[in-house]
């Protein structure tokens, strides 16, 4: 993504300011705009296109390519949009704002918002569970910023990763003060390969280690599946989240122990895991 935007002539957007003097009537202006993209067909048929996958903190990714290469700060024209999908619906979550910014240049302030770098496709930024990054090295970077519009988000209207979607696919409503341990292992529920991707990609694992990866989370995964057999599919009791923020933790324990130093090091630090966990 990153390498086409100066040929392409994207402008700079470093000194961009949001139009909006409140985070109110930011707000305001980005639910009213977007109102209409909770219908997915007007989203395609506005230039939308999907890119990435669906994964576990932020959804799918819908990029509007003119809106990222004018680069503007303006709520009601997200160049990005970020869905779910819940009982075979597509359902809107939120909006997410791109800005190309030159060395040097940093985003503006937009009341707190959480702005990272991307520094890759929408789909390898997909493989890391941390975001939270602006490095301003780069000669010319893309960095954007989620905003949780149509989907609650306890760790705040602008933070990049929601715990909560994980449930929220399922009709669960999202524990209070939710753990991303206890959100993981909810989400390993969901029948994709996200998580193997993660682990082979973040880890650079070594030969013959991503079959033994992928049989462990099966294992972890079927785990989950039999516990959600009797589990409260409305909302979940503080016993059940602490099952699960537990179940991660062994995840996570038994995987370290299933691949070699370094890759158990690396994954380490993608996870954010302390070294004596």
């Amino acid at each position: 993504m990153l390498c086409g935007l100066a040929a392409l002539g994207v402008a700079s957007a470093g000194d961009a300011q949001p139009r909006d003097t409140t985070l109110g009537a930011f707000v305001e202006r980005a639910r009213n705009a977007t109102q209409r993209f909770r219908d997915i067909e007007t989203a395609i048929m506005e230039s939308y296109v999907k890119v990435g996958p669906d994964f576990p903190a932020m959804g799918e990714h819908w990029v509007n390519g003119e809106l990222i290469m004018k680069a503007e700060l303006d709520p009601a024209r997200p160049a990005i949009l970020t869905y779910i999908t819940v009982n075979g619906t597509r359902t809107l979550t939120g909006a997410v704002y791109a800005l190309a910014l030159r060395a040097g240049e940093r985003p503006p302030e937009v009341f707190g918002g959480q702005w990272h770098d991307h520094v890759g496709t929408v789909d390898e930024e997909s493989l890391l569970f941390g975001h939270d990054r602006v490095s301003g090295d780069d000669d010319l970077r893309l960095v954007v910023m989620h905003a949780w519009l149509w989907a609650d988000n306890p760790a705040g209207l602008f933070a990049t990763d929601n715990w909560t979607l994980p449930f929220l696919r399922l009709g669960v409503r999202p524990p209070q003060d939710v753990t991303p341990s206890a959100a993981r292992a909810f989400s390993l529920l969901a029948e994709d390969d996200f998580h193997l991707r993660l682990f082979e990609s973040a880890g650079e694992l070594g030969h013959g280690e991503t079959g033994a990866v992928e049989a462990l989370l099966q294992r972890h995964r079927a785990a989950v599946i039999e516990w959600w057999k009797s589990a409260n599919r409305t909302e979940l009791t503080r016993a059940q989240v602490s099952w699960l923020a537990q179940r991660w933790r062994v995840l996570e324990t038994d995987l370290f122990a299933t691949v070699n130093p370094q890759s158990a090091e690396r994954l380490r630090g993608v996870l954010q895991v302390p070294a004596h966990h």
